[in-house]
């Protein structure tokens, strides 16, 4: 008997719509949880990216460029992991959609062994590096990174700026 055969469960058509119904709702619960977790994160590197850079201008020390620039590289590294989880629970919740339409397809709540056999050890990486390209999950933390990146490691694009005591 296949590990597949071994965890599935089988209800009755009632028992099973209704659980079928409450996975969904479940799944749909998290997607929304997790749109204003990616917002939370957006927010806090234009705030501390931001104001790294800010005070690298105003107190002339350009290593706080540096700053702002790894710390936007970090929250865009959380945000496209964030997403991958997100696009597993978009995925279960399309397949319960399609479940709860054929109910002889559905055989009993998976979310949690979903995200096992959706995002596999190897498939996190090739995931997280689609999430990464994604134009919603570049901005603003790309301009953020190249704004620092610039700005430390070429001491006279801050001079081009007409900025004075930042150099």
């Amino acid at each position: 008997m296949s590990e597949e055969n071994q965890s599935q469960v089988y209800l009755s058509e009632d028992v099973a719509a209704s659980v079928a119904i409450e996975e969904f709702r479940t799944a749909q619960q998290r997607i929304s949880e997790f749109d204003k977790l990616l917002i939370t994160i957006k927010s806090w590197s234009i705030t501390l990216s931001g104001v790294a850079i800010g005070l690298g201008f105003i107190d002339g020390q350009r290593i706080l460029f540096l700053l702002g620039g790894l710390s936007a590289l970090m929250f865009w590294y959380l945000e496209a992991l964030n997403k991958v989880f997100q696009f597993a629970l978009i995925k279960r919740a399309r397949e319960v959609e399609k479940e709860i339409a054929d109910l002889s397809l559905y055989s009993g709540p998976k979310i949690s062994s979903h995200f096992n056999r959706v995002i596999g050890f190897g498939e996190t990486f090739r995931a997280l590096w689609v999430m990464i390209t994604f134009s919603n999950v570049q901005l603003p933390h790309n301009l953020i990174v190249l704004a620092g990146f610039v700005l430390y490691f070429f001491p006279d694009a801050i001079n081009l700026l007409g900025v004075k005591g930042a150099s």
